[in-house]
């Protein structure tokens, strides 16, 4: 079960499985929707937080960390190597500040045993949306968990 206090935002513990990392003010997961291969999440652990704007100096601060933590862990990872990062924050269904980190691939890789193709690179996204199944993010965590500070 997981912890409320953590992942308050998941509180029927229906996407339980992805985290990547806990910070003091952040949640790095591996998103369950891989709009790219590599696709995450970061969550503010701090409850009732919509805007950016209603960030502390320090919540800022550690999000620039994570941001840059993530993007070395994908980096560092031989099947990943992004060439570009996009992140996503829309709150449009559920409003608890998170936002969505897409890597970009200008060619295809192979994860899973699976095709990837990045086929919006350098235009806007009209994504194709990979629901994934419980192996899939298991793989993911673990391929890119090793890959970020402890």
């Amino acid at each position: 079960m997981s912890d409320p206090l953590v992942r308050h935002w998941d509180p029927k513990g229906e996407c339980e499985g992805a985290v990547l990392r806990v910070y003091k003010y952040w949640c790095l997961e591996v998103s369950w929707v891989q709009h790219t291969i590599g696709a995450f999440i970061i969550f503010c652990r701090r409850e009732g937080v919509e805007r950016e704007t209603e960030l502390t100096d320090a919540e800022l601060l550690e999000l620039r960390d994570v941001k840059r933590d993530m993007q070395g862990a994908l980096a560092a990872h031989p099947r990943f190597v992004p060439d570009r990062f996009n992140y996503w924050q829309m709150g449009n269904a559920f409003p608890q500040l998170h936002y969505h980190g897409i890597p970009r691939y200008k060619d295809l890789r192979v994860f899973g045993n699976q095709p990837w193709f990045d086929d919006s690179y350098g235009y806007l996204p009209h994504w194709s949306r990979f629901h994934v199944d419980r192996a899939l993010v298991d793989m993911l965590v673990s391929e890119l968990k090793p890959h970020l500070p402890t």
